[in-house]
C-alpha cells in the first residue's frame, strides 16, 4: 500500500480514496504480483477518479512497474459520494511514514557508499571489490562471483559500519 500512496503523492493527489483493491498472485513459476486499485482523489482544484496497475516480480531480474489504466475527472459531489463513509489513505501519520522510510532509505544508501568507498580492488581480476555477508561475517567478495573467485579480509573498521548497515541501524 506504501508504495502505491507514494506514486499517488508523486502524482500530486491528496484526499486520497481507495474504491476497490484487487491483489493477485501468479500461481506458476514468475513469482509475480499484480495489483489494481481505484481511487477518487483531488489534484489542484480538480476532482478525478483513476485507475491503476502495479505489477512486481521478485528472483532474479526483479522489478516493479506502475502505470494509470484510466483517469476521469469527476465532480466534487462524485468525490463526496463515493468517499462517503471511507478513510483518507494519505492521513498526516501515512505521509510522515512515508517520508521517513524515505529517508532511512537515502542514510542507507549514503552509508553503504562509504563503506564502498572502503572496498579494495580484487587481487585477481583488479574489479572493486563489494561488501558480502558470509557465515563467517562480512568480507570482500568480487562483483564478477563465480566467473572470479577473489576476495578480502574487511578491516574492522568496514566491518563496524558494515554491521550497522547490514541490521538497518543507520
Amino acid at each position: 500500500m506504501s508504495d502505491l500512496l507514494n506514486e499517488y503523492l508523486r502524482m500530486g493527489l491528496s484526499d486520497i480514496i481507495v474504491l476497490d483493491h484487487t491483489w493477485h498472485e501468479e500461481a506458476g513459476g514468475s513469482q509475480a504480483e499484480d495489483t489494481t486499485e481505484t481511487v477518487v482523489a483531488r489534484k489542484g482544484e480538480a476532482f478525478l477518479r483513476i485507475k491503476v496497475l502495479e505489477t512486481v516480480t521478485f528472483g532474479w531480474g526483479a522489478k516493479r512497474w506502475f502505470g494509470v489504466s484510466s483517469e476521469e475527472e469527476i465532480t466534487k459531489k462524485q468525490y463526496l459520494t463515493l468517499a462517503l463513509g471511507k478513510e483518507k489513505i494519505d492521513s498526516t501519520e501515512a505521509v510522515k511514514k512515508i517520508q521517513d522510510s524515505a529517508s532511512h532509505l537515502k542514510r542507507m544508501d549514503e552509508f553503504l557508499e562509504r563503506i564502498e568507498e572502503m572496498a579494495p580492488n580484487c587481487g585477481e581480476c583488479k574489479s572493486k571489490l563489494e561488501a558480502k555477508s558470509g557465515k563467517f561475517g562480512p568480507f570482500w567478495g568480487c562483483p564478477r562471483f563465480p566467473k572470479c573467485r577473489g576476495t578480502a579480509k574487511m578491516a574492522s573498521e568496514a566491518k563496524k559500519l558494515y554491521d550497522r548497515w547490514y541490521k538497518g541501524e543507520v
